[in-house]
């Protein structure tokens, strides 16, 4: 049975995807957690859309099951030539991707939702 719904939503912006995420991935098993991410980056695939935004204002940290989840994102974004942003980033979770040294991974990371993308 697909948990899709209990972690995010997603809609698409003319060639942009804006990815939701509801709550963190923590609270899943790690068979669940390959399950759903699968079916996330399932549904971006046969999307059209070169860009991903992923909203996190939802959520408050980000452990390695999300930063998976984000490289995944970045991937299909990057095999077609697109972007990825990330929007909605508590201070917590910018403080995680610095530490990390992955903000340059991504074309965009702000607080905000991305006004220049119209969203």
């Amino acid at each position: 049975m697909s948990r899709m719904s209990e972690f995010c939503s997603w809609n698409q912006i003319n060639d942009t995807v804006v990815v939701v995420l509801l709550r963190e991935f923590g609270s899943l098993e790690w068979h669940q957690f390959g399950e759903l991410t699968d079916e996330i980056t399932g549904c971006l695939r046969k999307s059209e859309a070169r860009n991903i935004v992923v909203d996190l204002s939802n959520t408050q940290i980000m452990g390695s099951e999300t930063i998976g989840f984000l490289i995944r994102l970045r991937d299909v974004a990057s095999r077609r030539s697109g972007h990825m942003a990330l929007c909605g980033v508590s201070e917590i979770e910018m403080e995680t991707l610095e530490a990390m040294h992955l903000g340059e991974l991504f074309w965009h990371v702000c607080t905000k939702r991305c006004k220049q993308l119209g969203i």
